[in-house]
């Protein structure tokens, strides 16, 4: 699996490739708004969906190579007092009340 992952990733460097000559030929040769706008979807469109499954079989290798080694070790808790929630400086029921959050002490 692992090989056919580094497989993909180098077909997503050929698409970046391919996609950057569409983007420049295509943006060369386009008559306006509209065909720049195709161009430019399209070039993306190229570059983009490879990387996208390259990526998903890289995340499906991974979880295959986590469920073959067995559980991982959870971390040990943190050790110590656990810190307390930071104050709020504002009066949320006076915002409610007044319905202005300018006039805040």
């Amino acid at each position: 699996m692992k090989v056919f992952a580094i497989v993909l990733w180098v077909g997503v460097c050929g698409a970046v490739i391919l996609s950057g000559l569409i983007l420049l030929g295509g943006m060369t040769s386009a008559n306006g708004a509209p065909q720049e706008a195709v161009v430019i979807c399209l070039a993306l469109a190229v570059a983009v969906i490879p990387y996208i499954f390259a990526r998903a079989i890289t995340e499906i290798a991974k979880i295959n190579d986590g469920a073959k080694s067995g559980p991982q070790a959870s971390t040990p808790p943190a050790s110590g007092p656990v810190p307390a929630a930071p104050e709020y400086k504002y009066n949320y029921q006076k915002i409610k009340r007044e319905g202005s959050m300018l006039d805040l002490d």
